[in-house]
């Protein structure tokens, strides 16, 4: 991203930022307040930006994993704060410790949550406090910053001349929809064989069983539809993977997820049903007029009917229908599906950095030079085994 000069975006004759640091669970709930008001004076308010969100996230957390949000004031009021972790190596010594954004798989978006203008004279202060803690951490990595908002390229700035490296890493795209235009101008300038696919999945699922598309728009910990929705994501594909949302960590960041949702009203559900038997489902995050396809899961029981599709294809027209709603984004990844009903989307951008000691002079090594050598050298071997057994 481009340099950004902080100094041309913040109030001239500011004294520098105090740094504060919050370990402590309780301090940090206790920030709920101060951190949301943040969320809305920022330039880009986001549902992932909230405390609620960071809050479901500390749920999913490992035990080798301790939050560590970074607070920046000015006097007594806190103007910024960056939500991070820290996580250990399984055993002391044994590998780098990593400073990381405070994330899980299902995150879209993550940022410096600042008062606007105060955005430049924050990373100034995070970058301060990075040399000065050089040895207790040995890599930071943060992901799914959005380029409009412009943090990658002010740390970088604000990192300059301090002796911490920084490399940008590869772009993803969050592909989007917008739900201002007419739903039939939309659908009419998508593929003809999409269209013609639409029309085959609907005939042959409407025909073979009795479908019913539900949406639940308000949702709690507690209720039968999350737990339907649970029961499809623990026989969806991501199980073997231990991301479905009956694994322990994945379910405690969704029950406490929905809390937040029942009582603020931006998560809500979609629901397939065959012959009565949960079929697939999509959970959605609305906020500000933007809607996060957060998670989407299918049962394979029921594969050859499409349902995934069936109900992506019909959740999203009625979505078109809703007045308050602006953009509708498919979550970060080219996916091929996704690459069918869109190929505009938000720019996301990714930042590694490694501390000026010995220890993030070795993780720099390993990083840039030893582990992408080793994967090419496996793709050398994998493609010379698959010509010989050709």
């Amino acid at each position: 991203s481009p340099a950004v000069n902080p100094a041309a975006e913040d109030t001239p004759n500011h004294e520098p930022l105090q740094t504060g640091e919050i370990r402590d669970v309780e301090r940090f709930r206790e920030l709920r307040p101060t951190w949301n008001r943040l969320v809305e004076a920022s330039r880009f308010p986001s549902v992932f930006l909230r405390h609620e969100w960071f809050d479901a996230a500390l749920q999913w957390a490992s035990p080798r994993r301790s939050p560590l949000i970074l607070t920046f004031s000015e006097g007594e009021a806190v103007v910024a704060v960056m939500p991070l972790s820290l996580q250990q190596p399984s055993l002391p010594g044994s590998g780098p410790v990593r400073l990381e954004a405070l994330q899980v798989p299902d995150t879209q978006e993550f940022d410096l949550i600042a008062r606007a203008g105060r955005e430049g004279a924050a990373c100034e202060a995070f970058a301060r406090w990075l040399v000065r803690n050089r040895r207790h951490w040995d890599t930071l990595h943060l992901s799914a910053l959005p380029s409009r908002s412009g943090m990658a390229g002010r740390l970088r700035h604000a990192l300059a001349g301090t002796g911490i490296a920084v490399a940008p890493e590869e772009e993803k795209t969050n592909l989007s929809i917008d739900l201002t235009q007419p739903w039939e101008s939309y659908y009419q300038g998508l593929s003809r064989r999409l269209k013609k696919n639409n029309n085959l999945i609907q005939n042959r699922l409407e025909k073979a069983t009795g479908a019913r598309l539900l949406w639940y728009r308000t949702l709690d910990a507690e209720s039968q539809p999350l737990e339907r929705a649970i029961a499809v994501s623990a026989r969806s594909w991501k199980s073997p993977l231990g991301l479905s949302l009956d694994f322990p960590g994945p379910g405690r960041f969704v029950r406490r997820l929905a809390d937040h949702g029942a009582r603020e009203g931006w998560l809500s559900l979609w629901l397939l049903e065959l012959d009565g038997e949960a079929a697939a489902m999509e959970l959605q995050l609305a906020y500000g007029g933007r809607v996060h396809a957060l998670r989407g899961d299918f049962d394979p029981d029921f594969e050859s009917l499409s349902p995934g599709s069936y109900l992506h294809h019909h959740q999203l027209r009625s979505l078109f229908e809703e007045k308050d709603l602006t953009t509708y984004l498919m979550g970060p990844g080219p996916n091929p599906y996704k690459l069918r009903w869109s190929g505009k989307g938000e720019t996301l951008r990714a930042l590694r950095a490694w501390s000026p000691t010995w220890r993030g002079t070795l993780a720099r090594l390993y990083d840039l030079r030893l582990w992408p050598a080793a994967r090419r050298a496996k793709a050398v071997v994998t493609n010379r085994k698959k010509k010989e057994g050709a």
